[in-house]
């Protein structure tokens, strides 16, 4: 049985760490993913309110972003009242 592709919303502002995270999703499981990015906080948001290719079913958050720190990102993520499952990334060592 062929199951549906989850949509992620990956939020992270360095692109070797996105496609690092892709290919760790991707190689470690036989389920398929549709990948919707930002690389700032506030596009990140954006694409939220949008979903152009419906709800996310998951969005991984890096906590350091340019323009806002990933916990700015969750306040405002759960008061759009979706239900998407977010964990967390930072690169740092203090999240």
């Amino acid at each position: 049985m062929k199951h549906k592709p989850w949509h992620i919303l990956l939020i992270e502002d360095d692109a070797d760490e996105r496609a690092d995270l892709r290919h760790m999703l991707i190689r470690g499981s036989d389920r398929q993913y549709h990948f919707t990015e930002a690389g700032f906080g506030a596009e990140a948001l954006q694409k939220f309110r949008d979903q152009p290719d419906g709800p996310y079913d998951c969005i991984i958050l890096d906590y350091f972003l340019p323009d806002m720190n990933g916990e700015d990102v969750l306040v405002a993520l759960c008061g759009g009242g979706g239900s998407a499952g977010v964990p967390g990334s930072g690169g740092h060592g203090a999240v």
